[in-house]
């Protein structure tokens, strides 16, 4: 998590920096649209880095902890 994690928050926070250029724009639809596409990649780095993972831990799939729990009964 923490070496994926950092490459997602870093990735997005560049392009939201690249993309919040477009809120200073002269043409309205440009500039609100530049808002809020800077607003939803936080929101999905957000869901990424926070939420995902939450998930993971709470519902515990089986496709992510059947390898785990059957390597430790092998080893």
């Amino acid at each position: 998590m923490m070496t994926a994690g950092r490459a997602v928050f870093f990735t997005a926070a560049t392009m939201v920096a690249g993309i919040i250029f477009w809120a200073f724009s002269f043409l309205r639809f440009q500039a609100e649209m530049g808002i809020l596409l800077a607003f939803w990649m936080v929101v999905s780095m957000l869901g990424g880095l926070i939420l995902l993972p939450t998930l993971v831990v709470t519902f515990k799939p089986r496709f992510i902890t059947h390898r785990k729990a059957k390597a430790a009964v092998s080893g």
